[in-house]
């Protein structure tokens, strides 16, 4: 079907013309499924359709169950061709509309197939959008960006019973977009520790426990931007003991314990109260078996112990921790560029460059 009828078809809102769009929404799908590269996009004007399916999408009442799932499963297509169509994903309002989505499931709505099919495809949508557009989508909320947290976490804490694993994790990248991209006070980001804290933990799954902890790190970013002291002494009581135990007996990747070694730094830079309970707790022998054994292992083949650059952050951070913030640790933590190798970019080409 030409696209320019298969458009005009999607866009209909009478009772005949909405009949025959499950068809055109299977057909829609199909051929961007198999579609390799974004010249795709040339033939279906994404500025065109995406509006049109945000429109099903948010229908009060759907003919067909299938139908949003499909429209949403047509928006994630494109995204797929082309991340940089976020913002026009999200000025359509669909990135509201997933959000919906998820709040019927998490709060015992709809668990029907087709339900929990439009969730999954939901959080695979917000995932791509707020890698790009955190704010936008949060922000885009009519109740603010609180709510939007609230949504996600209301997610997260269902989907282990609901759906594989990879939907919880794509639900973690999701609140990471959010968290690091609004100011703490607007999403009220101290509401996500209870459940990141359960996550980082678990061991037994290490992609969940690394997005975890990715999340955890842009939620002490946050706190620590806001100046707010209590809320990380409050973070720290919670975590510092799970972090500590896994640190000591590490089961995880190299980046993961960098990861949660900028945590740890970041909640004991925060106050010296928290140094000293992390130091009684075991915290001075734990960072010494860290850093002895990833200067032993070092090597080309190590992924990110094999950067000397990341090895010299990793020293720094260790050693502004011990130094603690009555020594002066809490504010050299704070300019501290640390971070782990996964994430340097550009910055960490910069300061290879300048050395």
């Amino acid at each position: 079907m030409e696209p320019a009828v298969l458009l005009s078809g999607l866009q209909r809102t009478d009772d005949e013309g909405v009949l025959f769009q499950l068809e055109l929404l299977e057909q829609l799908c199909s051929v961007l499924a198999i579609a390799e590269s974004r010249d795709m996009l040339a033939l279906f004007d994404p500025t065109s359709f995406i509006p049109a399916l945000a429109a099903i999408m948010g229908r009060e009442v759907q003919i067909f169950p299938e139908v949003p799932v499909l429209a949403c499963r047509a928006i994630k297509h494109f995204l797929s061709l082309d991340p940089r169509l976020a913002r026009v994903v999200v000025r359509a309002g669909a990135g509201t509309l997933c959000l919906s989505a998820l709040g019927l499931t998490s709060h015992g709505g709809d668990t029907s197939e087709e339900g929990l099919n439009y969730a999954e495809c939901a959080i695979k949508v917000l995932e791509m959008l707020c890698r790009r557009e955190g704010r936008q989508v949060a922000r885009a909320v009519p109740e603010g960006p609180a709510l939007a947290v609230g949504q996600l976490l209301g997610f997260i804490e269902v989907c282990d019973a609901l759906f594989p694993a990879d939907v919880l994790e794509s639900a973690l990248v999701a609140l990471r977009g959010v968290l690091a991209s609004c100011p703490a006070e607007e999403t009220r980001a101290d509401d996500a520790a209870p459940v990141l804290c359960r996550l980082i933990g678990d061991a037994d799954r290490p992609k969940l426990q690394h997005a975890a902890l990715q999340a955890m790190v842009s939620l002490t970013s946050v706190l620590s931007a806001a100046g707010n002291a209590s809320a990380l002494e409050t973070l720290a009581e919670e975590v510092s003991g799970e972090l500590i135990g896994s640190m000591a007996a590490p089961r995880c990747a190299p980046a993961t314990l960098s990861l949660m070694l900028l945590v740890q730094w970041r909640l004991c830079a925060a106050a010296p109260a928290v140094l000293r309970r992390c130091l009684r707790r075991g915290l001075a022998p734990v960072l010494a078996t860290v850093l002895r054994e990833t200067c032993a292992s070092a090597s080309p083949s190590k992924g990110v112990e094999a950067s000397a650059l990341e090895l010299l952050r990793f020293a720094e951070a260790v050693s502004a921790l011990m130094a603690g913030p009555g020594a002066g640790g809490g504010d050299r933590a704070r300019r501290a560029d640390y971070v782990p190798q996964a994430t340097y970019g550009a910055a960490a080409d910069a300061d290879s460059e300048g050395a």
